[in-house]
C-alpha cells in the first residue's frame, strides 16, 4: 500500500508519553508545535535532517491539550484543553534557546475546548467547546501585554463544536460540529456582534475539519466523506463588505471525483 502512496515518509518523532491530540508548523519557520494527553506542549526545530527538540511546557494546563494554533506573525500561541481553558504563550528567544511563556488565559467555556484559531490580522482569536458554544476573543489596542476581551458568544449549534477556522482576511468565521452541521458566521458591525449567516446540512455524522482557500471549503466527517463546497455566494463578504441581514445565502457541494474513506477522517488541510 505504501509504493503506491506518493507521499514519503520525512521523520517519526516520539515526541509525547501520550496521545497527541494537535501538531502545528510555525507560520514562518521550520518548527512544530505539538499538544497531548500528558499536558505538554513542545517545541521541535529542524536542524540539518533532524527535528530537535527545543522546548517543553506544562504550566497552564490541568488536563489534556486538545488544539493549538500559531499567531499569523509567528508571536503567540494558542493552546485549548480539556479543563476549558484557552491559554495565549509568547515565543521567546534567549542566548540561542527558544521558550514559550504563559502571558494571558482566557476562561469562560463551560467544557473541554476543542479547537481554538487566530485571525490573520491577530485582532481575533476564536475557540469552540463541548459546551456548544463558540468565543471570540478580541485583543485589546492599548494593553501594553497581550490582553483579550470576549466580544461574542455563539450558541447556535446542538452538540459539541468540534471545530473553527476564519475565511482569510475576512472576518467570516466557520464552525464544525458533532450535529453534522457547518456554520458560517461574520461581523454586523451594527449590532457588534457576530451574527450567523447560513447552516448547511453539510454530512451525515459529526463534522470533525474544516479548511478555506480563496472561495472553497473543505469538509471532513465521522462518515469518512470529504466535501468541497463553493463560497463564491460569500464573496462580498470574503471581500470585507457589509453582511445584508436580509439576503440569503446558498452553498452548492462540488463534486470532487473521488470514493469515501472507509473510516472517519479527521483532518483536512489545503496545499498552500
Amino acid at each position: 500500500m505504501l509504493s503506491d502512496s506518493p507521499l514519503v515518509l520525512d521523520h517519526f518523532l516520539v515526541a509525547h508519553s501520550e496521545t497527541v491530540w494537535n501538531v502545528k508548523h510555525h507560520p514562518k519557520e521550520d518548527m512544530i508545535a505539538t499538544a497531548s494527553s500528558d499536558r505538554n506542549i513542545k517545541l521541535f526545530v529542524r536542524e540539518g535532517t533532524e527535528y530537535q527538540e527545543k522546548c517543553c511546557v506544562r504550566e497552564e494546563h490541568t488536563k489534556s491539550i486538545r488544539c493549538l494554533s500559531w499567531s499569523h506573525c509567528g508571536n503567540y500561541l494558542a493552546s485549548g484543553g480539556f479543563d476549558a481553558l484557552v491559554v495565549i504563550w509568547t515565543l521567546q528567544r534567549r542566548e540561542g534557546s527558544l521558550g514559550l511563556v504563559s502571558v494571558t488565559t482566557l476562561e469562560g467555556h463551560e467544557s473541554e475546548v476543542k479547537s481554538v484559531d487566530w485571525h490573520p490580522s491577530g485582532d481575533f482569536l476564536a475557540s469552540s467547546s463541548r459546551d456548544q458554544s463558540i468565543f471570540v476573543w478580541e485583543r485589546l489596542e492599548d494593553s501594553e501585554d497581550l490582553e483579550m476581551d470576549c466580544v461574542s458568544v455563539m450558541t447556535g449549534h446542538s452538540q459539541d463544536v468540534k471545530f473553527v477556522c476564519w475565511a482569510n482576511e475576512s472576518t467570516l468565521l466557520f464552525s464544525a460540529s458533532y450535529d453534522n452541521t457547518i456554520k458560517v458566521w461574520t461581523r454586523d458591525l451594527d449590532e457588534d456582534d457576530w451574527v450567523l449567516v447560513t447552516t448547511i446540512a453539510a454530512h451525515e455524522d459529526t463534522v470533525w475539519c474544516l479548511a478555506v482557500h480563496a472561495f472553497h471549503l473543505a469538509s471532513v466527517s465521522q462518515s469518512g466523506e470529504v466535501a468541497l463546497w463553493d463560497l463564491h455566494p460569500l464573496a462580498s463578504l470574503l471581500n470585507g463588505q457589509t453582511y445584508d441581514m436580509a439576503s440569503v445565502v446558498d452553498l452548492k457541494r462540488l463534486d470532487l471525483n473521488s470514493e469515501s474513506h472507509t473510516r472517519p477522517v479527521y483532518c483536512c488541510a489545503f496545499s498552500p
